[in-house]
């Protein structure tokens, strides 16, 4: 299985992407300052976990509808129960990264520790409409990558 999926993980990587983000789209060059300024503010502890908080709780959505791996540090979980997913989600928000693949729509979601969006890999047009209605239900957005 570990070797499967991490052979299936590096592939997906190399696919078209979209972005689960705080902002429907990309910040423009010319207003750089205030977004680092934002980006700043939003990295302060308790709005960091308050995000992470929401990236959770989209993939525990998600898993209702998708089967999920989990790959916390090194080590995959498939089918994570919902406290697992959470724990291993919010504990990424100051450190680490989880790579959670879903093997039957060879897609990929990746979040690395302290960045303030996750990436959606290889997404057929019906995960694309899922992920886009759970974003929006927990303030987020999906917006294609760039």
């Amino acid at each position: 299985m570990e070797e499967r999926y991490d052979a299936l993980t590096e592939a997906l990587l190399e696919k078209e992407y979209w972005i689960i983000d705080l902002l429907p789209r990309q910040v423009s060059a010319d207003r750089a300052e205030p977004w680092f300024a934002a980006e700043a503010f939003f990295l302060e502890a308790p709005r960091l976990r308050a995000l992470y908080g929401s990236f959770a709780a989209l993939l525990v959505k998600l898993s209702c509808y998708y089967d999920l791996a989990l790959c916390a540090e090194g080590s995959w979980t498939e089918k994570p129960a919902p406290r697992e997913l959470w724990e291993r989600v919010t504990a990424c928000a100051e450190r680490g990264w989880c790579n959670l693949l879903l093997p039957e729509e060879e897609s990929l979601i990746t979040l690395n520790g302290g960045d303030l969006s996750m990436t959606l890999y290889h997404p057929h047009k019906e995960l694309r409409e899922t992920v886009g209605a759970l974003a929006a239900s927990e303030g987020l957005f999906l917006r294609k990558g760039e």
